[in-house]
């Protein structure tokens, strides 16, 4: 079973999120998901599974927005999650469609959290090297590789 990549626009500076590669300094970003309550998963190396410090985007979303959540699998909630978000499936309370709660994308974790679905791209994105961009890295990794240099 092939897993496709999975790139979202973030909420604060609308790019996308880039899979971490060695070769691409423009990839070696940070990625944060944030809740209303402020809680924060920092993730330094994305891999393109919507995995963000630990925290499975999908699953999250599922767990803010289903309150029955610790009764399913994570595989389910990982549906329900997905579906929520391409808008297949809705959260109903007594009759009524309920707003879902998002956990926003961010590139800086000082910006504020907006409750908006996440854009998800089909199509992986242009690394800006790849249109021949000189880009610098400053990330912990590429720093520690050009101080053994």
């Amino acid at each position: 079973m092939t897993t496709n990549k999975i790139y979202f626009k973030t909420a604060d500076t609308k790019e996308p999120t880039l899979i971490y590669d060695m070769a691409y300094p423009s990839s070696h970003k940070s990625y944060f998901i944030k809740s209303e309550t402020n809680q924060v998963y920092r993730e330094k190396t994305y891999s393109g599974k919507g995995i963000f410090g630990g925290k499975d985007y999908f699953v999250w979303v599922s767990e803010l927005n289903y309150k029955r959540h610790k009764s399913k699998t994570f595989e389910e909630l990982r549906e329900l999650g997905k579906n929520l978000c391409d808008g297949t499936q809705k959260i109903f309370v007594n009759g009524k469609e309920k707003p879902i709660q998002w956990p926003a994308i961010l590139a800086d974790d000082e910006k504020p959290w907006t409750n908006q679905r996440p854009e998800i791209y089909v199509a992986p994105p242009v690394y800006p090297e790849t249109d021949g961009k000189h880009v610098n890295c400053d990330c912990d990794i590429c720093c520690m590789i050009s101080e053994m240099v």
